[in-house]
């Protein structure tokens, strides 16, 4: 119903599907994914997530138990707390989905927000993706 047509999921080489992993799709459909979120599950005039959806991906999971905020696949990058972009800038209200190597969704509902990455960046340290976020977003229009 998003009009999302590139996303494939595919099994680990045991045939084990693996949720934090093996998702590919377009950066146009990882948006539509974002802007899914973003809208509380809604798209257009049809309730494709349960309603709450955001609340419930913003929540961290009880059983994780050290505050990084984790939940429902999205980080809490920029809280206060706990956030590992917690200094970069970003709106305390930033989720993120993160990928392999650097690549991020994160949705910024106090900027009405949704940037992707698709990059690269094979050695940790080389890319800096919340210095990255917090540009990309200071150049969106206020």
């Amino acid at each position: 119903p998003i009009g999302a047509h590139t996303a494939t999921l595919e099994t680990d080489a045991a045939g084990n599907w693996v949720g934090s992993s093996y998702l590919w799709a377009s950066v146009g459909d990882w948006a539509r994914l974002g802007q899914l979120m973003l809208q509380d599950g809604r798209w257009g005039d049809q309730q494709v997530l349960p309603p709450g959806w955001w609340d419930f991906a913003a929540t961290p999971a009880t059983a994780q138990g050290d505050g990084r905020g984790y939940g429902a696949q999205t980080w809490r990058i920029a809280d206060p707390q706990a956030g590992r972009c917690r200094a970069s800038g970003l709106p305390p209200d930033t989720l993120a989905m993160s990928g392999h190597w650097g690549q991020v969704v994160a949705m910024v509902p106090s900027r009405n927000a949704v940037i992707v990455r698709l990059g690269w960046t094979f050695r940790s340290g080389q890319f800096d993706s919340c210095a990255f976020l917090a540009q990309v977003l200071e150049a969106l229009p206020h």
